[in-house]
């Protein structure tokens, strides 16, 4: 059974609230909009005392924030601001953007990096994981009424990016918890889960979480080594590519029968799974336009280029910043991604996984890294793994030395 013990309550900071609102604003806090909008006059002002609310949270957490923020935290974060800050000189083109994109930076994007860098899953991880479950029901309940679906191929079979990707953090976090817990209502609506984003049909989404699912599984298996373990991360999903044919024609044969619509089942039938949706030509427009703008565009700079964003995150970075400063930072971002992962082993492995794919995934099909709040959090968590091992290195190190 899943319990929010009162200790625990008792113990959630204002910090922890934050991270909380933040991560079911587009779920539980949106359906709460939804009500509040149907209240007259209080309805003609829902989204801003949504927007007041979350600006007076981040203010009563700036003195905890202080307290527990390192140099370097001040020193990424000013550089970010900085780096925002000049676009208006260097691209006064790009302003309206800037202008448009400046509030959601300062107020969501910049404290959720400070709450990457303070969270602490273990103490959250019940929490989390029931607002993760409510969330899911509260999605498709959502989904239901709006849609008007009468079953549920009729309300999920269309191609909805938006839901899947406001789903795919709830359904990792639960897939997380039923490994970690195996408790039965996590394993049963993680595979729930797993079928909703079915008939969403975003590739993306499905394809990491089957990844996770395998990961999480392998990573579970206490009596092989680890060099087992990678042998079968490497194997599985090989095989499953030499028989993807047969396994998803039983699939869609399944999932057809229930009446449901699945996007992703109809485009590997008709050879369109690897489709790149015109994301080529987007692609091949800023590129070329790079030849000419060695400092690259400036943030928003390929709205204006191609009309709509970049719909991946590395090519975004080389839009904004130019092929030689933007390489740098793609390196340099790939490094603590890395760095990060090595060190997640001794500190809530699984979860770091499953942000991994909620945090950076969106931002490899869709979004943009200047607007997209999740992107900073996990900037900021994998900071807090990398800055708690050098921390633990040097204490190490200079207890050695007074021996």
């Amino acid at each position: 059974m899943l319990y929010l013990k009162k200790d625990i309550i008792k113990s959630v900071s204002i910090i922890d609230v934050l991270f909380i609102i933040v991560l079911v604003k587009e779920t539980l806090w949106s359906y709460f909009g939804i009500v509040l909008s149907k209240i007259p006059i209080i309805g003609l002002i829902s989204n801003e005392i949504t927007t007041i609310f979350i600006l007076c949270l981040v203010l009563l957490s700036a003195s905890n924030f202080i307290k527990i923020l390192k140099p370097i935290d001040y020193i990424i974060c000013s550089a970010f601001l900085v780096i925002y800050l000049l676009q208006y000189i260097i691209f006064p083109q790009n302003t309206d953007f800037l202008e448009e994109g400046i509030v959601k930076f300062l107020f969501y994007s910049l404290p959720l990096y400070f709450i990457g860098r303070t969270i602490d899953f273990e103490k959250l991880s019940n929490i989390i994981t029931f607002l993760s479950i409510l969330s899911i029901l509260t999605i498709t309940f959502t989904s239901f009424y709006y849609k008007g679906g009468d079953d549920f191929g009729g309300a999920y079979g269309g191609y909805h990016m938006n839901l899947s990707f406001k789903l795919l953090p709830f359904v990792l976090l639960t897939l997380l918890d039923a490994f970690n817990n195996k408790r039965m209502i996590s394993i049963a609506l993680a595979i729930y889960g797993f079928i909703l984003l079915l008939s969403l049909g975003n590739r993306g989404c499905i394809v990491y979480l089957t990844i996770c699912f395998l990961y999480f599984f392998v990573y579970s298996l206490k009596a092989i080594s680890n060099l087992k373990k990678f042998i079968i991360v490497i194997i599985v999903p090989f095989i499953i590519y030499l028989f993807y044919d047969l396994i998803f024609e039983n699939l869609y044969s399944i999932v057809s029968e229930k009446g449901v619509t699945a996007r992703i089942f109809t485009s590997i039938e008709d050879d369109r799974f690897f489709e790149d949706s015109g994301r080529f030509n987007i692609f091949k427009n800023i590129f070329s336009s790079l030849s000419s703008n060695p400092f690259g565009l400036g943030f928003f700079g390929d709205r204006i280029l191609t009309g709509m964003y970049s719909t991946n995150i590395f090519v975004e970075i080389l839009s904004s910043f130019g092929y030689f400063i933007g390489s740098f930072l793609i390196v340099g971002l790939l490094i603590v991604l890395f760095k990060a992962y090595k060190y997640s082993f001794e500190n809530n492995h699984l979860f770091f996984i499953a942000l991994v794919g909620f945090c950076l995934l969106p931002l490899m099909t869709s979004g943009s890294f200047i607007e997209y709040p999740y992107f900073y959090f996990l900037l900021g968590y994998c900071i807090k793994l990398i800055v708690s091992k050098a921390t633990f290195l040097y204490k190490r190190h200079k207890y050695v030395d007074n021996i």
